[in-house]
């Protein structure tokens, strides 16, 4: 199931971003009507459509294809559309020959439009080897500011001794919530450690721990002791809000507003940006009275 809701979240993305590039009018109206059925039938809410009309959508996409062999937006989705009906099969035969299907409509996406990032992000979960690292040179190129590209730039670099870069690199390319950035950096810290770079990996260990207290600090805030959970998230700035990411400074005002604590809450904005939340900070004041 966990499968299947990947597969209908990564397609998704996918419908919001090519269903408005139909190809300005240059695409055969036929194909160009039966890539939106299908794109319906593989794509929104995948996960709870039957396997029967999976198989459906894919027989249009392959329709489309015969129509129209270089569109590069059905190939990929086509590509897409093999790949998450391994999600319903349960013979491992079966998901090999799906598998191999993918791999192949996108090595295809690619000879179509050798210079567009999407088909290579798909292609690379699904080769090893050689093959792998030749993709990611290639996107390193095309698509430099993917976080999943700077992720594995900055291990490559730190690989190569250019620790400090890569480092910076690694740094830059975790995003998401609070846990899955001090999961990043727990990663970071022990690929570090193994290489001998105690120092480094000492320094985001450090760091990682004031996250944890973070979190700590906002779980008591949000389900426990508001005082203690206050005095956590400070301990894990060392006291100075302004190290506090704008966004995580935002989760704790929000939490501390519907805890009723105003003084804290202004403090925390003045401490972002004064002149940025002068009239929020006004607004907390006057409750605080």
């Amino acid at each position: 199931m966990k499968k299947i809701l990947l597969v209908s979240f990564l397609w998704i993305v996918f419908l919001l971003v090519h269903v408005n590039l139909l190809l300005a009018g240059k695409v055969n109206q036929q194909a160009e009507a039966l890539y939106k059925e299908a794109i319906g039938q593989t794509a929104l809410d995948s996960y709870k459509a039957s396997k029967e009309t999976h198989e459906a959508g894919i027989k249009k996409l392959e329709e489309v294809i015969r129509l129209e062999p270089n569109w590069y937006e059905a190939n990929l989705a086509l590509a897409k559309a093999y790949f998450g009906y391994t999600g319903y099969l349960r013979n491992d035969a079966d998901v090999k020959l799906y598998t191999d299907k993918a791999r192949n409509q996108h090595e295809k996406s690619i000879d179509i439009a050798p210079n567009r990032p999407e088909a290579y992000h798909y292609l690379i979960g699904l080769v090893t080897g050689e093959q792998r690292e030749k993709l990611k040179r290639k996107l390193y190129e095309i698509d430099p500011d993917s976080p999943d590209v700077m992720l594995w730039k900055g291990y490559d670099l730190i690989s190569s001794g250019k620790v400090k870069d890569g480092i910076s690199l690694v740094r830059k390319s975790l995003q998401g919530d609070t846990e899955q950035i001090l999961t990043g950096k727990r990663k970071l810290a022990q690929t570090l450690e193994e290489k001998g770079y105690h120092k480094e990996a000492a320094e985001i260990i450090s760091e990682v721990k004031k996250g944890e207290k973070f979190t700590e600090g906002l779980n008591e805030i949000r389900f426990g002791d508001v005082d203690k959970g206050i005095k956590l998230v400070k301990e894990s700035v060392d006291g100075d809000f302004t190290k506090l990411p704008e966004w995580q400074s935002k989760i704790v005002v929000d939490e501390m507003e519907r805890k009723k604590r105003y003084k804290e809450a202004a403090d925390i904005y003045e401490a972002i940006d004064r002149g940025k939340y002068k009239t929020k900070i006004e607004e907390l004041r006057k409750k605080r009275q």
